[in-house]
């Protein structure tokens, strides 16, 4: 037999896993939160929820986010776009998304872009003298410093209390 058509049939095969793994879709948190554009290219894996299997982290673009202002003796309220941090979970549980708000009734607070840096790195619960509340710290378990390139960054971990995602800004 001819070493040539043996190895066309593995090769299709390879090229057929590979494209099944490689494209990431988010199309769980396409299906709960439609109306946010989710940047696919954004792709990290990170064992966010401690479970020892790798989540998938994406951000997107969430388009109308209402904010509501209690000024001149009564409420405003208006829509932003804002950045949303989406998390697929390896145990098949409803996705999470979170929303680090960039305005508030004090002022600038949270990102003003798109994501610049994604540091994925071992879960660290100490912050500034004391720990993080909610924040237990396990093996493999895993955090992200996500940073816009113009000031802002913010840390992200797992809330073990809440058991849900949450974040401090840096």
């Amino acid at each position: 037999m001819n070493p040539r058509l043996l190895i066309l049939p593995l090769l299709m095969f390879c090229l057929a896993s590979l494209a099944q793994d490689t494209p990431h879709s988010a199309e769980q948190l396409k299906k709960v939160h439609p109306k946010v554009q989710w940047h696919l290219d954004s792709a990290t894996s990170i064992d966010i929820d401690c479970d020892g299997r790798p989540d998938t982290f994406y951000w997107g673009l969430d388009p109308e986010v209402s904010h509501t202002y209690y000024y001149d003796k009564k409420n405003h309220t208006f829509s932003y776009p804002e950045i949303s941090l989406g998390f697929e979970f390896a145990n098949d549980a409803k996705p999470q998304k979170i929303n680090i708000p960039f305005l508030k009734n004090t002022g600038y607070y949270g990102f003003r872009s798109e994501p610049k840096t994604i540091e994925v790195q071992p879960l660290a619960c100490d912050w500034e003298g004391g720990t993080i509340p909610g924040c237990l710290k396990k093996d493999r378990c895993e955090s992200m410093w996500i940073r816009d390139g113009q000031g802002f960054e913010a840390f992200v971990f797992w809330d073990a209390e809440r058991k849900q995602v949450g974040w401090i800004r840096h």
